[in-house]
């Protein structure tokens, strides 16, 4: 989604891709020159969406709304 939103619309499935993301990114710098610049870019700038979305999606303790069928305690 343009707005970093999983396409399911699921908190608990968005978190899940997101640690995926920062994952990759993280590999990315620890290892320069395994992922194209351009490439490094687009993951960063869906990493900052996903991370806006995931924080509008969070309530004051930081847990996830449960919206769709996102559960506590399956993902980051």
């Amino acid at each position: 989604m343009r707005n970093g939103g999983h396409f399911e619309l699921s908190p608990m499935y968005h978190s899940i891709i997101l640690e995926d993301v920062l994952d990759v990114l993280n590999a990315a710098n620890a290892w320069p020159g395994a992922l194209q610049q351009t490439a490094r870019n687009q993951l960063s700038d869906s990493a900052r969406k996903m991370l806006d979305w995931l924080s509008c999606m969070c309530h004051p303790d930081d847990e996830i709304s449960l919206f769709n069928d996102s559960a506590f305690g399956i993902s980051p």
